[in-house]
């Protein structure tokens, strides 16, 4: 078990493409608020949002296979949840990339109860014959952990979203541990799953991400100490969301503050 102890707010220090004058801070309970608004008030849909989502995704996934210099092989954990939808969608761009991508499902898919978004997706990635595996129990879990081969050249983290709070749950749990054994890069949707993105606590098993695609800003959590072993560098992924949500609803970090976009090289 990781303990949560009690953390100090740290700075967001990467390397940026802004002075934070458009950086906003997020609650889960904000950031919940801006898709649900999203839709409501302005009109767009969850499947625009998730889409737009998985281009951010997509995009930084693209630029760290790059920076490696070689292999394009794309191992995607998804959940059940529009979190998992995320990185269904982000399987079609980067298949479409030339990247060869493996889809590990933590769920049953003729069971699962998706959102219409996440299941649009999925039957995507079935059609488009992108490779996939469902480890949906502890014992699927162990005998994906044992039989999978080389390690890939990026791992995508899209198994729980904010919305998580407790510990992770197998089989996720067992993933989660494969993930943080892989010696692959590891790229996390939105956070880390088994990150309390609140409190930036973990209660059990966390990924321990190199790059955390935030989704529309940064939330509460990832600015606390205890947050940093897991978080890794942290840069912005735009879902198309009304800036004037994100000023409404979001607040400024603290002066000083450095970031990047998705998909942007360091120090651009």
């Amino acid at each position: 078990m990781v303990p949560s102890a009690p953390g100090r707010h740290r700075q967001l220090d990467q390397p940026h493409r802004g002075d934070g004058d458009d950086l906003r801070v997020f609650t889960v309970e904000a950031i919940r608020e801006v898709d649900r608004l999203a839709v409501s008030e302005f009109g767009l849909s969850g499947a625009v949002l998730m889409e737009n989502a998985a281009r951010s995704v997509s995009a930084e996934a693209q630029r760290m296979l790059e920076a490696r210099g070689s292999g394009r092989r794309v191992l995607i954990f998804c959940g059940p949840g529009n979190n998992g939808g995320d990185g269904l969608a982000a399987a079609r761009h980067l298949h479409n990339a030339g990247a060869a991508v493996t889809v590990a499902l933590a769920f049953e898919a003729a069971r699962a109860r998706l959102s219409d978004e996440a299941a649009m997706n999925l039957r995507c990635v079935e059609r488009m014959g992108i490779e996939r595996v469902e480890v949906a129990d502890a014992d699927a879990a162990a005998r994906f952990a044992a039989a999978h081969g080389p390690p890939p050249d990026l791992v995508v983290d899209a198994l729980l979203g904010t919305g998580s709070r407790s510990a992770p749950r197998p089989p996720i749990d067992a993933l989660i541990e494969w993930i943080n054994a892989s010696s692959a890069p590891v790229l996390s949707v939105d956070v880390p799953s088994g990150l309390d993105a609140q409190s930036g606590g973990a209660s059990g098993a966390c990924v321990r991400a190199d790059v955390t695609v935030a989704l529309v800003g940064a939330k509460s959590g990832f600015l606390e100490v205890q947050a940093v072993p897991f978080v890794g560098e942290i840069v912005i992924g735009d879902i198309g969301c009304p800036r004037d949500l994100a000023e409404r609803l979001g607040t400024r970090p603290a002066a000083g503050v450095r970031w990047r976009r998705a998909g942007a090289p360091p120090g651009a």
